[in-house]
């Protein structure tokens, strides 16, 4: 009896050592799994921050250590896909994010991301699909919006794109981005009147953006509202710097001279001249833009800088022409004139300005021989203009 309750007790013992290592197996490895997966949630910030600042490859590896520990980490997957395409290995980088919005369909920077993919590949159709999904699910993300526009156009479906921003301007009317795309879409269409409405709003809504201020110039330009371009064009030039500074200062200065306001066109140039000495055509045109307003003493100055920087300038020749007209020096235009007239773009109006040159003086048949010169260099729609000033004598 005693050996039987032994016996009992040890098979007892046995059976329960044996029921119970399976139990804590099972809850180390439950535990074990808890943890990492916990802490892939807590590296996923780490490898943000290292990707934003451009650390790629620890980004990865702290990325590849939470999928490591949880392979169907939405955010994480998504992350890694951004990685390989900043790596410039973009179909790893479809391939992590499609897995991506498989575990999580509502990862709207995913289908983002593959629509950007498709419209790099030209499959607009796709690249439209995409962003519209990710629009759907974020409908308040403009890029979202604005990458549906883009393709569209890309597509020619200019209808079904301008649905799409008047939709999205119903719905957010505060947004400046969109109503400044909106203005560029209308802009590309001929829709001047309409670009400039946009291009206003926008404004209204943004007054220190200096880049809807630059691009409203720009499609005034386009409508060739010369004065109102150069309003706008000095107000970026004041809050502007560097190189872009004279770029801008030398168009505001073309709008002057296409509007007829030859002192303002003069002053932009002037301002221009000090800041880069040695742009050519800035001396030009400060002394054409004298001829305008007929100081023809500036207007030869600046001919005789303009010929320094560049000696066979044949515009500036003529420009030293025009001025000593203006002055009644005719023999020494005459001489001007004689060097650029072998030009083929100026060569015509300069034998007609030398032959003007030789009316002024009294010699009819010298003036008449380089009129008849002049029809040689001329092109047809020059013909009936110069056969105006021949007869004038003016």
């Amino acid at each position: 009896m005693k050996r039987l309750l032994l016996t009992s007790l040890i098979i007892g013992m046995i059976i329960t050592a044996g029921g119970c290592a399976p139990t804590a197996t099972n809850g180390k490895d439950a535990m074990k799994a808890k943890w990492e997966k916990a802490t892939s949630f807590a590296k996923l910030p780490a490898a943000q921050q290292q990707y934003s600042q451009g650390r790629y490859a620890e980004a990865l590896k702290t990325v590849n250590q939470c999928l490591d520990a949880d392979p169907n980490f939405a955010q994480a997957r998504l992350l890694s896909g951004k990685i390989m395409l900043a790596l410039g290995q973009k179909q790893k980088a479809a391939e992590e994010i499609e897995r991506a919005v498989k575990i999580d369909s509502k990862l709207d920077e995913g289908y983002f991301l593959l629509g950007l993919g498709a419209e790099d590949k030209k499959d607009y159709k796709k690249a439209c699909e995409l962003y519209a999904k990710a629009s759907g699910i974020d409908a308040a993300n403009v890029n979202y919006m604005l990458g549906q526009v883009r393709v569209l156009c890309h597509g020619d479906d200019y209808a079904g794109a301008g649905a799409v921003l008047e939709s999205s301007m119903e719905a957010m009317p505060a947004s400046v981005e969109l109503k400044f795309a909106a203005a560029q879409f209308y802009e590309r269409q001929g829709r001047f009147d309409e670009a400039i409405s946009m291009y206003s709003q926008a404004r209204s809504l943004e007054t220190e953006d200096m880049q809807i201020a630059e691009s409203m110039a720009y499609c005034l330009i386009l409508m060739n509202k010369w004065g109102e371009a150069a309003l706008l064009l000095e107000e970026v030039i004041a809050k502007g710097s560097g190189e872009q500074k004279n770029d801008l200062r030398e168009l505001a200065a073309m709008c002057y001279m296409n509007c007829g306001q030859y002192g303002k066109a003069i002053r932009a140039y002037s301002k221009l001249a000090v800041t880069d000495r040695g742009n050519v055509q800035a001396w030009l045109r400060m002394g054409q833009a004298a001829l305008g307003i007929n100081d023809a003493q500036r207007a030869y100055a600046c001919s005789q800088k303009a010929i320094e920087l560049q000696a066979d300038y044949a515009d500036a020749m003529v420009l030293a022409g025009c001025s000593q007209y203006t002055l009644g020096s005719y023999t020494q235009a005459i001489e001007n004139f004689h060097r650029s007239a072998a030009d083929k773009k100026v060569g015509a109006f300069s034998w007609m300005m030398i032959g003007k040159c030789y009316q002024k003086k009294g010699m009819a048949q010298n003036a008449a021989a380089a009129f008849e010169k002049a029809k040689t260099y001329a092109e047809p729609e020059l013909m009936e203009y110069m056969g105006k000033i021949m007869v004038s004598g003016q």
